[in-house]
């Protein structure tokens, strides 16, 4: 294990965390807002197939939701822009000085499954400068990418950061591990209640 070794207080300046954090979510949320109507649009068609009186204007309202995702997107990546612009001066006293360097060894202890990388890809990469992560809109490369953020996300973060020390860097990633998580099982969840109306489906 390589040696921990700290240096003295500097000051720089970057964007700070919390710009990120904003910019990411104005990023992200019209993205997870789009699935979520998708969703909710494939359960009404099967739920309400026989109440088209009905089933009519949820999707005619559906539609008029997600069509506005649109400007919402667009709007989502200038206020994303906009928050990235905004750099201030940090004073960090002292940080681990393997930290933030693409050619240092990362510390044992930072390696691991990272579930924010993993199923939070684009937000939690443009919090943590991991710029990698937006191979996830590939097509083909995102049905494997998600498993190469997970498995080497953590890795990517300390690199591209610099870090206090390794506690430092594990509480910031546990903040956004349980919201990983979640959006693991919502995943989950939604595969099989897909795959369950398809089978009733099926059956009728």
């Amino acid at each position: 294990m390589a040696e921990r070794k700290t240096t003295k207080a500097q000051e720089y300046i970057e964007v700070p965390y919390r710009n990120r954090v904003k910019g990411a979510l104005a990023f992200f949320i019209p993205q997870l807002l789009v699935a979520v109507l998708i969703f909710i649009w494939s359960v009404t068609v099967y739920l309400l197939q026989d109440r088209e009186d009905i089933l009519v204007p949820i999707q005619l309202t559906l539609s008029v939701l997600i069509l506005l995702m649109v400007p919402a997107t667009i709007v989502g990546v200038i206020v994303c822009v906009v928050y990235f612009r905004r750099k201030e001066k940090v004073v960090l006293s002292g940080y681990d000085a393997r930290s933030g360097d693409e050619l240092a060894q990362v510390p044992e202890e930072v390696k691991g499954w990272n579930w924010a990388a993993a199923f939070l890809t684009p937000a939690w990469s443009i919090a943590y400068r991991v710029w990698f992560g937006f191979f996830a809109y590939i097509p083909l490369i995102n049905y494997v990418w998600w498993i190469v953020m997970g498995i080497k996300g953590n890795e990517m973060a300390w690199k591209a950061n610099r870090w206090a020390s390794v506690e430092d860097f594990k509480k910031s990633q546990q903040k956004w591990a349980k919201w990983g998580l979640i959006t693991f099982l919502a995943n989950i969840a939604s595969l099989l209640t897909y795959l369950t109306l398809i089978g009733l489906q099926g059956r009728a």
